[in-house]
């Protein structure tokens, strides 16, 4: 016979997770099949990786504006001047 509480403990959760899929002769089949054509020379699709991303074209994408840039940079020491005249006007007077 359990006393009552008025507080709940909570209980462990179990995880069983079973695959649905899973098709053991069929893993192997496939494994034999990929052995054969590797020996025989033959290259299959999903065998050979080939980028879609052509190289330098991240280095083009992120080179930016020149005067995007030059108004950033013009922008970041406004900003800096004006808080350290402020800081200035703060601390010194």
């Amino acid at each position: 016979m359990n006393i009552p509480s008025f507080f709940k403990i909570a209980r462990h959760r179990q995880f069983n997770y079973n695959p649905v899929y899973y098709d053991p002769e069929k893993e192997e089949r496939e494994e034999r099949r990929r052995e054969i054509k590797r020996e025989m020379g033959i290259k299959d699709e999903e065998g050979e990786y080939r980028p879609t991303i052509k190289r330098g074209s991240m280095k083009t994408y992120f080179k930016g504006n020149k005067r995007a840039e030059r108004n950033s940079n013009l922008r970041l020491i406004l900003i800096i001047g004006f808080l350290l005249f402020v800081a200035y006007l703060l601390l010194y007077r």
